[in-house]
């Protein structure tokens, strides 16, 4: 059993005597209850089961409620060997509510998705490939925001996305300013104001998943630009100018310590990746992307022998 806390505080007007109407609260508990059963049977299906506690805490001038989140994890009556892929309640509090980590960033939560996209139109969304991050491209300010694929899987469920909302909705009632979640701890992770909150899910796109059509390319380029170290993308002649990844680690680390020599007007016989962004109608919608995966053969100018 896993057992984790966090504290959720409504403040506004209206709250400043300890007092909230039970009418707006017990929706709002119940709905964020159901936010966490739903994504626990979403990502372990019925490999554990969630209980959601209560306990009150009149110390301050508002309204706030401890919250636990105690997980039970079912065992296989076989082995009695938990399952190594489960997700656990921690996992879930960063996913919903906390956010996690993208690289040196830290990527939004689900509750902190649905107040960025209240009222955006989505031009695309791209899972990116070899990585945990889908990118979003807003319409109109070009504007990108990357999340995890476990926050892009749980704001597609449009039944966790309602169910978000409707934990936000006592900020809509008059004296009602903000919600709050946060560790006693760590402190605030999650704030809310009346002006974030959607009226219901029609505010909140839709995140249509753009495909990727991939395909591999036996063929010859020409270098244009290499880069002598580190990993940045070599301008290459193939189809036009294009930038791309050497892939081929291996090669690459020959080429960067002069183990692979390439003189100017050399070429070099490749496998490409092409990775292209397209509709739900197979109509490409954005520039494809080039990885040289594979560098089979150096080939020197006429007056040079080939380097293998």
């Amino acid at each position: 059993m896993e057992q984790v806390k966090t504290v959720i505080k409504f403040d506004g007007k209206k709250l400043r005597n300890h007092k909230m109407d039970v009418s707006y609260l017990a929706p709002s508990l119940l709905a964020l209850s159901e936010v966490f059963k739903k994504a626990n049977k979403q990502f372990n299906g019925e490999n554990s089961s969630l209980q959601i506690l209560v306990e009150a805490n009149i110390e301050k001038n508002c309204f706030e409620l401890q919250i636990s989140f105690v997980q039970t994890v079912w065992e296989n009556i076989s082995n009695l060997i938990k399952n190594p892929e489960l997700t656990t309640i921690k996992q879930l509090l960063e996913w919903i509510l906390i956010g996690t980590t993208l690289g040196t960033a830290t990527g939004l939560s689900l509750f902190k998705l649905i107040g960025k996209l209240k009222n955006k139109e989505i031009d695309k969304t791209t899972i990116k490939e070899n990585s945990d991050e889908v990118q979003i491209k807003i319409k109109g300010d070009n504007n990108t925001m990357n999340i995890s694929k476990p926050v892009f899987y749980l704001y597609s469920n449009k039944d966790i996305r309602k169910k978000a909302i409707e934990t936000q909705q006592p900020l809509k009632e008059e004296g009602y300013d903000t919600l709050e979640f946060y560790d006693k701890k760590i402190g605030i992770y999650h704030k809310i104001e009346k002006k974030d909150v959607p009226d219901d899910i029609q505010q909140c796109p839709d995140l249509i998943q753009t495909e990727i059509l991939v395909s591999k390319i036996e063929t010859t380029i020409r270098i244009k630009k290499p880069d002598y170290e580190g990993n940045s993308k070599w301008t290459i002649v193939y189809e036009g100018l294009k930038q791309v990844e050497i892939a081929d680690k291996e090669w690459l680390k020959k080429f960067q310590t002069n183990k692979i020599d390439v003189p100017p007007n050399s070429t070099l016989k490749v496998k490409i990746k092409k990775s292209t962004p397209i509709d739900s109608e197979g109509i490409p919608i954005d520039n494809p992307n080039y990885q040289i995966i594979k560098i089979h053969k150096v080939i020197l100018p006429e007056t040079q022998k080939d380097l293998f």
